[in-house]
């Protein structure tokens, strides 16, 4: 149809006018062409690069839940391991080594 359109917009511009006006036509419809040529590639690169966003949401949730994982093994092993007053110092976030207590009056 729009095929069609371009062919009948040639045809009254060569009635009408000269050669000059058919290669006004031509320039017309190359631009126009162009154009859609360039909206085609947006809409695709934009179709692309929504496409990839939600391909590194999914890799960065992963990851997260990955790390979640890992932290809760590594608390599992912390409460299988060490005594409990020494997890709770742990979790307290002491300065110091919560296992190596500091005693006063000891050399």
């Amino acid at each position: 149809l729009c095929t069609l359109a371009v062919l009948g917009y040639v045809a009254v511009k060569f009635v009408r006018c000269n050669a000059g006006g058919v290669l006004d036509a031509a320039h017309n419809i190359a631009f126009i062409v162009a154009f859609i040529v360039a909206m085609a590639c947006s809409v695709h690169l934009q179709e692309y690069l929504q496409h990839a966003s939600c391909y590194e949401q999914l890799w960065a949730e992963k990851r997260v839940e990955e790390i979640r994982l890992a932290q809760a093994a590594g608390s599992q092993l912390l409460n299988t391991l060490l005594p409990p007053h020494i997890v709770n110092l742990v979790a307290q976030g002491m300065g110091a080594s919560p296992i190596a207590e500091h005693h006063a009056d000891v050399t």
